[in-house]
């Protein structure tokens, strides 16, 4: 049997150590944001964008400006945070998803997280995310623009998995 035979409808990933760590240091992150950032953070649940109604998103929050979705609010936790910097794990090379640009911290361009925060974007219909690596000592706050070439490509990529494998699939198997 070859992957092509999986069409995996239901999410069978439980979690391991690191997504309960993640999960449940997320209000404490939320705060902390907010108390760092002086916004205030809104849980909004699954998004769908009507246009592109075959993809959902949902953020760990969305800072509203003036009444409207502004800011895209995305959250790592890593377990090392417990005992070190958020920026230290970055510099110490713990962290995959973050890299040295000169002096700066700034979300690897290679890393999946790229696409999970440009994906939130373009569903929410927003700018900019605010990327927070939680860090019990301290965290590190990275903001991401939206970026609509990489958003252009990422899309063109899940419509053709989506239309082409996912949906064929589903409705054969009804």
């Amino acid at each position: 049997m070859g992957r092509e035979d999986f069409c995996y409808v239901a999410d069978t990933f439980r979690g391991n150590d690191a997504t309960r760590y993640g999960k449940e240091s997320e209000p404490e992150a939320t705060a902390t944001y907010e108390n760092l950032m002086a916004n205030e953070v809104t849980q909004v649940g699954f998004c769908v964008h009507p246009l592109l109604p075959w993809l959902g998103y949902s953020p760990d929050g969305v800072i509203f400006k003036e009444g409207k979705p502004a800011i895209l609010l995305e959250i790592k936790s890593p377990v090392s945070g417990q005992e070190k910097k958020a920026a230290e794990l970055a510099a110490d090379k713990k962290l995959r998803y973050i890299k040295k640009d000169g002096e700066n911290l700034v979300l690897n361009q290679k890393h999946q997280y790229l696409s999970q925060v440009q994906l939130g974007i373009v569903l929410l219909n927003l700018n900019l995310t605010h990327f927070v690596m939680y860090s019990k000592v301290e965290p590190l706050i990275l903001t991401i623009p939206r970026c609509d070439n990489h958003i252009d490509m990422l899309v063109r990529k899940l419509q053709a998995v989506y239309f082409k494998h996912f949906l064929p699939k589903l409705a054969a198997s009804v």
